[in-house]
C-alpha cells in the first residue's frame, strides 16, 4: 500500500495487470488492499464495481518466487485470469498474460475507481509526436499508461540490431510492454508540449533528447538510464500511444 511501485510482474507478461493496479494501489491502496486480502482468503472479490473470479487453474498455479513474487501473482493473474474468454491463466501459459489496449481501458471503466478513461493507442501505425504532447498534457489529471516496445528500456532485446546498424523501427504489431508515467516529459529540459513547434509548417524535434520517469517493473526507470543520448526520433518508432484514466 505504501509503495506501489514495488508491485511486478517480473518473468511473467503481466504487465498490463501490473500497469493497472500501481495505478489502483497509488490512487486507493485500501481498495488494492482489500482486494488482494479477500482474493487471497475466498478465491475471488471485488476492485470498486469489477468482480474478479479467477479459475480453478489460476488459483491452484504455483510460479517460482524468482518468476514472480505470491502476493503480485494473487493480485495481478486473478485479474487477467478473470477477464480471459479462452485461455487459463496459469505460470506457463504466457501468452493468456497478453493485456490489450481494449483489456486495460475496460478494466479502468468496469472498477469505477477512476474518473472517465480514453484510448490513444495506435497498435499499426505507432505513436507520434502529438500523441506523446497528448500524453504529457493528460499527466496532471490522470494516470497515463504508455505502451511500449521493451527493448527500448532495456528489457527485450538490444536496440539497433534487428536491422542492422542505427536505431530500427519495429515491425507491426509489436508493442509488448505497459509502464506508467510517472512525471512530465521533457524534450532538451523543457517540458514536452506543442508549443516546442513553430506555429506553422512541419515540426521535427528529433534529433532532441527526450528523458521522463516510468513505473515498470517493480520499481521507478527512467526511459533514458539505458540509453543515456536517446532522442525523440529515436524513441517514437517504440512508442504506441498510451491509455488514460482520470484521478
Amino acid at each position: 500500500m505504501s509503495r506501489p511501485e514495488l508491485i511486478a510482474q517480473q518473468e511473467t507478461s503481466l504487465c498490463g495487470p501490473a500497469a493497472f493496479m500501481y495505478c489502483v494501489a497509488k490512487h486507493r491502496p485500501h481498495a488494492y488492499r482489500d482486494y488482494v486480502m479477500d482474493l487471497a482468503l475466498h478465491g475471488r472479490a471485488r476492485l470498486g464495481n469489477l468482480e474478479v473470479v479467477p479459475s480453478e487453474e489460476c488459483r491452484r498455479s504455483a510460479p517460482k518466487m524468482m518468476q514472480i513474487d505470491p502476493v503480485d501473482w494473487v493480485a495481478l493473474a486473478s485479474l487477467r485470469d478473470s477477464t480471459n474468454l479462452l485461455l487459463p491463466m496459469s505460470h506457463a501459459a504466457q501468452t493468456a498474460a497478453i493485456t490489450t489496449p481494449a483489456d486495460l481501458e475496460a478494466w479502468f471503466d468496469a472498477c469505477g475507481l477512476f474518473n472517465g478513461t480514453g484510448n490513444h493507442t495506435r497498435l499499426v501505425n505507432g505513436g507520434t509526436l502529438d500523441d506523446l504532447f497528448a500524453a504529457n498534457m493528460s499527466y496532471s489529471s490522470a494516470f497515463v499508461c504508455l505502451l511500449l516496445r521493451g527493448s527500448i528500456m532495456g528489457g527485450g532485446g538490444a536496440i539497433g540490431t534487428k536491422f542492422g546498424s542505427g536505431m530500427p523501427k519495429t515491425p507491426l504489431f509489436t508493442p509488448d510492454h505497459w509502464v506508467v508515467l510517472d512525471e512530465l516529459i521533457h524534450i532538451n529540459a523543457r517540458i514536452a508540449m506543442r508549443n516546442l513547434c513553430p506555429s506553422t509548417g512541419a515540426c521535427s524535434l528529433d534529433s532532441e533528447r527526450i528523458d521522463f520517469r516510468v513505473y515498470s517493473w517493480g520499481n521507478y526507470h527512467r526511459i533514458n538510464s539505458t540509453h543515456l543520448s536517446l532522442t525523440v526520433g529515436e524513441f517514437l518508432p517504440y512508442f504506441y500511444g498510451y491509455v488514460s484514466a482520470g484521478k
